[in-house]
């Protein structure tokens, strides 16, 4: 996996900021150290090797990091998936899911009923490279 490029937290402020001021929200970082947390989780590395083995489990990372550690005020879920998303297109996959299916992967997230490697398998299923 070379030249992966990863969403930096100010990346993730500035996604968060406009999904705020296009679909409404109270704005405002809960807890620095959990954002930071949830946006370096990806890419964290030991002897070398990324923690994630694949693209699509880094993407995983984000959105369930981002939801379920809930580093923002408001707009967590949204913020979650869309970072994930831009992640996945920054890197030239593009995402083939519905808005209802993207909804669904996302409460699912939220309330515990999906995993990490469940919402990879989805994201691996449900993409095409550009």
């Amino acid at each position: 996996m070379n030249n992966i490029k990863f969403i930096t937290i100010d990346d993730a402020k500035d996604i968060y900021n406009g999904l705020i001021q296009k679909y409404g929200g109270t704005y405002g970082i809960r807890d620095e150290g959990l954002l930071d947390s949830a946006i370096n989780t990806p890419s964290a590395t030991f002897s070398s090797q990324y923690l994630h083995s694949d693209i699509y489990e880094m993407a995983s990372a984000y959105a369930y990091h981002i939801i379920k550690n809930h580093p923002f005020v408001d707009g967590n879920k949204r913020a979650g998936i869309a970072i994930a998303i831009i992640f996945l297109a920054i890197n030239d996959i593009e995402i083939e899911m519905t808005n209802e299916e993207l909804y669904e992967l996302t409460i699912k997230i939220a309330t515990s009923e999906i995993s990490k490697q469940e919402i990879a398998n989805t994201f691996r299923k449900k993409t095409s490279k550009n």
